[in-house]
Order: structure tokens, then sequence, then C-alpha cells
């Protein structure tokens, strides 16, 4: 029997049709179970999709829009979070919840599940991740999961017409190189410079400095958002969909300050940074530095940055965390944590002594001088 009565006194609907998925819905009453049950046969007959009910004691609800789908799977699906046992605190979000979101609101959260979950508007989410914001090819298998969780969920209650498999995304190469050591970084720049480009020798000087990402987030900052100690990455930049400010140390200071003599008049100071520019000067690198093999990325500067920021620098690894917008840093290291009021002189101190305790080092100068004059 498609309907049968419960013990609660409610009709529960259960009913499979070729082509489609069995159907359960629970009804308030027998008559709204049958009236349903009508109207889906009929549908069914039509060749038209599955219409779940409205007004129904359903799990589903009233699911219409990509936006009432995203929350539904949060609710089924993604609610759960997990404990950070590193921060004592919960997850902020569920990885797959947030990248919905951000389809979400790409797409417009009031657009029909059936119109936004289609092939041809998840290749252009695809490229707008990719070619506007720089995304690899590993973190669009992590949007097009979250998507592919949407898409059969859809599916499954009627809001898409079929179910079909995305494009295969290869991941970028060079992920098993974490990060450079600090001859490395420096090979790097004298390379950089001798070959004449200034503009890239500071781009990866505020790359290795900062931790900002390549191109989708550093390309995008304005000079309005840059200050002589911090660089505010703005929530519409991010990766995360988060605000954070990062520290800035007197060598990235000084490496946008020769940059705003060129591109003052520029939205940022590496407006120009895309992807094909560092890919383009990185394949010449590659020519000119024997061990810059396929493993190698201008992204590991990032890397790089968070390695030194978690276990060279003694710097707070929850502090890390913030600058770096990355919930991971903490992995990157155990030390014995400072003040956060303490973290910025130590990261300045730890890798460029030279930059701070001008006094001291004027002293111990002094001293040198002197005691070479006295041997004389």
């Amino acid at each position: 029997m498609p309907i049968t009565m419960t013990k609660a006194g409610t009709a529960f609907w259960n009913l499979k049709l070729e082509g489609w998925e069995r159907k359960r819905h629970t009804f308030k009453t027998y008559a709204e179970a049958e009236a349903h049950e009508l109207q889906a046969i009929l549908d069914h007959k039509l060749g038209k999709p599955y219409r779940p009910p409205v007004d129904s004691d359903s799990k589903a609800g009233r699911v219409e829009t990509i936006g009432d789908l995203v929350e539904h799977c949060y609710k089924l699906q993604w609610k759960e979070q997990r404990s950070d046992k590193y921060t004592h605190k919960k997850a902020h979000m569920h990885p797959q919840y947030r990248n919905a979101l951000l389809f979400r609101d790409w797409v417009g959260p009031k657009v029909p599940a059936g119109e936004a979950l289609t092939s041809l508007r998840i290749d252009q989410y695809v490229v707008h991740r990719r070619d506007e914001l720089g995304n690899s090819g590993s973190t669009l298998k992590k949007h097009l999961s979250a998507l592919q969780t949407l898409l059969g969920k859809g599916v499954a209650m009627g809001l898409c017409p079929v179910f079909f498999k995305f494009q295969k995304i290869a991941k970028a190469q060079g992920k098993k190189r974490r990060a450079y050591e600090q001859r490395e970084v420096a090979e790097i720049l004298a390379v950089t410079k001798r070959l004449g480009r200034d503009e890239m020798h500071d781009l990866f000087v505020v790359l290795v400095e900062t931790g900002i990402r390549p191109p989708m987030e550093i390309s995008r900052v304005p000079w309005r958002d840059i200050r002589p100690t911090r660089i505010t990455v703005d929530a519409s930049i991010s990766k995360t969909g988060h605000e954070r400010k990062v520290p800035v140390s007197p060598v990235a200071r000084e490496a946008i300050e020769r940059m705003s003599l060129v591109h003052g008049a520029a939205n940022g100071p590496f407006h120009w940074a895309n992807q094909d520019v560092i890919t383009d000067f990185w394949e010449i690198l590659r020519k000119h530095i024997k061990w810059l093999d396929k493993k190698t990325v201008p992204y590991s500067f990032r890397h790089t940055c968070a390695s030194r920021w978690a276990n060279d620098r003694r710097i707070n690894p929850h502090d890390a965390c913030k600058w770096l917008g990355h919930s991971m840093t903490v992995h990157e290291g155990y030390v014995h944590p400072i003040d956060e009021a303490d973290d910025f002189e130590a990261l300045v101190r730890e890798l460029h002594p030279q930059q701070t305790g001008t006094q001291t080092r004027i002293e111990q100068l002094k001293a040198e001088l002197a005691s070479l004059q006295g041997t004389a």
C-alpha cells in the first residue's frame, strides 16, 4: 500500500514509479497523502519532474531555491561540527557547507535549484574560481565536492532533473614541496633580481613575509587596506570569506613602498600579478635554478611563511592561524607560545635581526672597531 497510517495518526506515503527514485513523505492526514500521490502519478505520466509536497511534515520541508537546498543539506548533513583538539574550540563550519555558501552567493540564493545546478552553470562557476580567483585544481575539487552533494540531494528531492558527473580536474603539481628553506628563498630572490625583474622580486618578498595567497588575494589587495604595520585581507577577496589582518615586517614594507613608486595610481601594488604572469616567470626561473623542478610552485611561499611562523620564529600558532586565515597552521609546529602583543616584534627579530635593536647593533660595531684599533 502506498499510504499507511502511523500510530501517531499521520499518513506515511511510500511510492516507486519507473524512472524515479522511491519517494517517501509523512502527511498530517490521509487525504493530503492521497492528493499528493495522484499529483505525482499525473506528473510522471506527463513526463514532468517530481514535485515534493509544500505543506507536509517531511524532513525536506519547503525547498525550492538553491539557498533552501544549501540550508537543507546543512541541517541533514553538515550541521555536526567536530572539535579541534588543538584549539579546544569548535570548527567554524563544515568545509562543504562553506563552499556551498560561496556557490549560493555567486549564483544567487533565490535562483531555483534546478536552474542553479546545471552543467553550464557549474562550468561557469569553475571558470570563475579558476581564472578570476586563481583557485588551484585541489581547491576546485573541494568546491565541486560540495556541489556534487547539492546535486545528489536535489535530484533525490525532484528539484533537479538528472544527476551527472562533473568534469575531472587535475590537481596542481608541486604540492609535495611544502616549504622552502632560507637559502632557497635567498637564491630565488637573488636570481629574480639578477634577471632584472624587480616587480617579481618584491612580490616574492611580500609573499614569503606575509603568507598572503597568490594570486587570488595578493593581486586584489587595494592600497586603502595597506598600513605601515598591517595588511587587511578583506572578506570579499579572502578564500575563506573571513577578513583578517596580516602583520607587515620592515622588509615587506620596503617592497611595498617600492611598488608605490611604480603602481601608486593603480588599485593595488600587485594588481598585475595574475596566474599567467606568475606562472610564466616561474618557468623562466626553472631554467636558471636547477633544483626548481616541477614539485616547486610559487604557492609554497605561503607554506614557507607558515612554517617560519610556527617553528622558526616562536610565534603563537593560534596567532599564525589568524594571520594566515588557515586552521591547519597549528599542525605546522608546536612551540612555546608567547603573548600576542609580542608576536610581531618576535617575528621581526627572528628572521630580520638587522631591522631591530639598532642601538644595540651600533654599540657592538663600536666595540669591534675599538678592539681593532687596540690591536693595531
